[in-house]
């Protein structure tokens, strides 16, 4: 059996999980209710709103470093994590795929709305409004393919909506659709 590994963005194709995976990371402050073992937050907003609404992740947070000083200074409890090395325009899931794959021979990718289209909206902006949303496609894409190559013996498995196209084609991509009407 594989080790495999499921992470969830905040794309509306995220209602396509279905857990697949012995390990689930959530990102930021998740709107789903799908059960995970991990956060993955690499911005400090979603921290923000954490302190503004005393919140407290229930689980481990990887984070950057520098958000550990949001952390304290905005005083949010929880096991909070600085695991990540920044890397300029990657999001919370690029992170996690990035530390997390080397350790697993699949990783599921759910929810990451930017891998197949141009709709960069997330379901925290409820949350966390976005004023200006530059055209991140433009670094993420780049910036996954940057990851799947750097494991080229990890399953990457990308699950979207049927009749949509991934923008990312590799060796080690596989691409799963599934009708959002059934999920």
């Amino acid at each position: 059996m594989k080790a495999t590994i499921d992470i969830i963005g905040n794309g509306s194709s995220n209602q396509l999980y279905k857990r697949t995976g012995f390990t689930v990371v959530a990102c930021n402050v998740p709107q789903h209710k799908y059960q995970y073992d991990y956060l993955s937050i690499i911005d400090d907003k979603p921290i923000v709103w954490m302190s503004q609404n005393n919140y407290t992740p229930l689980c481990p947070v990887l984070c950057l470093e520098k958000n550990l000083k949001t952390v304290e200074n905005k005083l949010v409890k929880g096991d909070w994590r600085a695991v990540y090395t920044y890397r300029e325009k990657w999001n919370s899931g690029l992170h996690a795929a990035q530390h997390f794959a080397p350790n697993f021979d699949q990783v599921n990718l759910w929810g990451f709305d930017s891998l197949y289209s141009e709709d960069l909206s997330s379901q925290m902006d409820s949350l966390v409004p976005r004023r200006n949303r530059p055209q991140l496609n433009k670094w993420w894409r780049p910036a996954w393919t940057e990851v799947i190559e750097a494991n080229p013996n990890v399953e990457f498995v990308i699950h979207i909506p049927q009749g949509e196209h991934c923008a990312i084609s590799k060796e080690n991509v596989t691409i799963r659709q599934a009708s959002m009407a059934m999920a």
